[in-house]
């Protein structure tokens, strides 16, 4: 079971509570989207201006899946309109807690460049092990 998959502009996922959600990549507990440059509206658009805070994920298996899409390398093969490229930009990721009783080798999943997104005063609890650099902003 799937969690919150996040396309387009000026979304806020603001205090959720997410327990034992297994899926990965565009079914992740929480999937920031790659856009498709010049989409219709009902398609993939670049997530911008987006605010993710005050969450909890508890045993999630890899909570954090950010540019999910990203397919730049089928550029030969697939048409333009199916390219997802576009990187998450001015998005938010703050003050959210990821608690793991068992340790999870991959909390946060980047398929492509995360350099959009500011993390800050995020907090994993990893089963032990030490949480990912970065996260503090």
């Amino acid at each position: 079971i799937g969690g919150i998959r996040l396309i387009n502009t000026g979304h806020w996922v603001t205090n959720n509570y997410f327990y034992k959600l297994r899926a990965d990549e565009f079914r992740a507990p929480l999937a920031i989207m790659n856009g498709i440059p010049k989409s219709p509206l009902n398609r993939y658009n670049q997530v911008t201006d987006a605010v993710i805070a005050h969450n909890t994920w508890v045993d999630c298996q890899s909570p954090w899946h950010i540019s999910v899409g990203a397919n730049l390398e089928s550029a030969g093969v697939l048409p333009p309109s199916e390219i997802r490229s576009e990187r998450p930009e001015r998005t938010l990721v703050a003050n959210n807690l990821i608690v793991n009783t068992q340790p999870d080798p991959e909390p946060i999943r980047a398929y492509d460049k995360v350099d959009g997104i500011r993390f800050e005063s995020n907090l994993i609890d990893n089963g032990g092990e030490e949480s990912p650099a970065g996260l503090q902003g």
